[in-house]
């Protein structure tokens, strides 16, 4: 008898750690509302011969209050491109920032990098769909800025000429279940 009361109880306190342990999974299309606003892509025409031009595009997040700073447990970035080159040659580098504020957003390292050399006319990915797990304070504030930069330097000669579209952009998020 007295074994199986032990049984129970030990039962119950599993139970009880199970539930105590419950995460959130949220997946954030960030692309789609770099879309709405039209800062999904960057067309370039730049002069051959230029050492570095950036193009860049910024949108804050604000997570609802019961997502509140210190849930997120981690979080991992999925990022793509396609670059089109119509004319010229040089490098090209996609590179995806997340800051606490806008005025450090686009320095330190990108979360998401990728560099492509291209020449005269042709389409590649730049970005194969890419997941970076990262564990930054980051993400445990209400507000986020998302950073999308093109980096284009130009050989000497004829203008770089093209387009670089992000096609992927998602956050999984993780975070703590505190009594939803």
């Amino acid at each position: 008898m007295k074994r199986a009361a032990a049984v129970g109880t030990l039962c119950f306190a599993v139970v009880l750690a199970a539930c105590g342990a419950s995460r959130i999974v949220l997946t954030v299309d960030v692309l789609s509302f770099l879309r709405s606003d039209s800062l999904d892509a960057f067309s370039f025409g730049v002069r051959g011969g230029v050492p570095q031009t950036d193009f860049t595009a910024a949108r804050l997040f604000s997570l609802p209050s019961r997502f509140g700073p210190g849930r997120v447990d981690s979080v991992a970035v999925t990022a793509g491109a396609i670059l089109e080159s119509t004319q010229g040659g040089g490098t090209v580098a996609l590179d995806v920032f997340f800051a606490k504020d806008e005025a450090s957003l686009f320095t330190g390292q990108p979360y998401v990098s990728a560099h492509a050399t291209v020449s005269g006319v042709q389409t590649d990915t730049l970005l194969p769909p890419t997941t970076r797990s990262v564990n930054d304070t980051v993400f445990n504030t209400p507000d986020v800025w998302v950073g999308v930069r093109a980096r284009v330097a130009t050989d000497p000669g004829p203008d770089l000429v093209g387009r670089l579209a992000v096609t992927v952009l998602q956050l999984r998020v993780v975070m703590h279940d505190q009594g939803f």
